[in-house]
């Protein structure tokens, strides 16, 4: 995982990075080529290993062939059985696995119903049985009117440049100038946000495919974006709907261990608006319509809440639908983030997050009912935001 430490150029006053070398694993784990280890481990085995028997104290035992067995504990009932499949065996796979196997739960819930094509493109999101994205694509006169605003944001371009560059990859550090998230406190919800990402990703891609919308420099060559131009359509934004969906979740995860009210909402302030920023960013880059923007930030809100409803396993009566009509796009339509929350018909969605009444705390997460990936990773984020615990305790 990226990592977010502002003080990594001190790292030559660290004496315990001499540590390093001894890492030998380091090259060899996940199967990474190291023809040098691989070697050494050949003939290492040659000069070692010896004959297959069992030395015992008794002479009759060294003719007594070795008989391999599990090493580690696996819970098996009976000495020759393996164990059930369940979550608690994600602490034996690797975080990337981990990811894989939640966004698998995630895209289960998740269903697509595109309008008949003959007509205007509609696309209706069901999340976990219920019906909560419903978008139709904006019509060409709409981002026509945009590209003005489009050109005219341009003038940010050097003043946003470090910003816009840096946040072409995950861009964590902006959220961690926020809240602390440094991995070696927050590893797990590293995992987590890695997971929104990707799921994120993948629902913006078919709806993105499913409206074909085209970018500001398909509108008009004076628009000269300061970045290569995704391949792939425009509308809604990745880039607002990963910003939203984590700045949600990270919201989430903070309510989840209490605090005071003020700190916490502003928190969920914060997040919002450094997601606003990202989001304005893309604009500004040339590459993105402001209702491209729009429409990822209720995307994002949506999924986000999505995801907490299936990781805590509780129903998802708190979920708010987003709707974005054909005739819902005004002229002034906007990517502001005060005027987003103050117009209901734009936002469709409550600005203060649902509390999430009833979803578990970290000490009411035990091991029986963390039952699936993305429950057992949502408990393991969690634990990160409470205070440190004995285990048994």
């Amino acid at each position: 995982m990226p990592r977010n430490d502002s003080f990594d150029s001190f790292d030559s006053f660290d004496s315990f990075d001499s540590f390093d070398s001894f890492d030998s694993f380091s090259s060899h784990r996940a199967g990474q080529a190291n023809g040098r280890l691989a070697e050494g481990l050949l003939r290492s085995r040659e000069g070692h290993v010896g004959r297959p028997v069992r030395r015992g104290l008794n002479a009759a035992d060294d003719a007594v062939l070795f008989r391999p067995g599990l090493l580690r504990g696996w819970g098996t009932p009976a000495k020759d059985d393996l164990p059930e499949s369940g979550a608690r065996w994600l602490a034996r796979v690797s975080g990337t696995v981990r990811m894989q196997l939640a966004v698998a739960q995630l895209m289960g819930s998740t269903d697509f119903t595109p309008s008949d094509p003959k007509g205007t493109p509609r696309v209706c999101v069901t999340l976990g049985g219920q019906t909560l994205l419903d978008l139709t694509r904006p019509r060409l006169d709409h981002f026509e009117k945009q590209v003005a605003r489009v050109e005219a944001w341009s003038a940010l371009r050097a003043e946003r440049a470090p910003e816009i560059l840096s946040q072409l990859k995950p861009w964590y550090g902006y959220l961690s100038s926020v809240v602390h998230l440094n991995p070696a406190w927050t590893p797990y919800t590293h995992e987590l946000l890695a997971v929104a990402i990707e799921y994120a990703s993948h629902v913006v891609q078919r709806l993105k495919y499913e409206f074909v919308c085209p970018r500001p420099s398909d509108l008009s060559p004076r628009v000269q974006p300061m970045i290569e131009v995704p391949g792939f359509f425009a509308w809604p934004s990745g880039h607002a709907t990963q910003a939203f969906m984590l700045a949600e979740l990270l919201s989430t995860l903070a309510m989840r261990v209490g605090g005071p009210a003020d700190a916490q909402w502003e928190l969920h302030e914060q997040l919002w608006r450094q997601a606003d920023r990202v989001a304005t960013n893309r604009v500004i880059a040339g590459v993105h319509f402001p209702t491209d923007s729009h429409a990822g930030c209720g995307v994002g809100i949506v999924l986000a809440r999505h995801v907490v409803q299936v990781a805590s396993g509780e129903p998802g009566n708190t979920l708010q639908r987003f709707d974005l009509a054909a005739n819902g796009f005004g002229d002034d339509c906007d990517f502001d983030f005060r005027v987003l929350q103050k117009r209901s018909r734009h936002a469709g969605f409550s600005e203060r997050p649902p509390r999430h009444v009833g979803l578990p705390t970290p000490q009411q997460l035990g091991a029986s009912n963390v039952n699936s990936p993305l429950r057992w990773l949502w408990a393991q984020a969690l634990t990160e935001w409470d205070a440190p615990r004995v285990p048994g305790a």
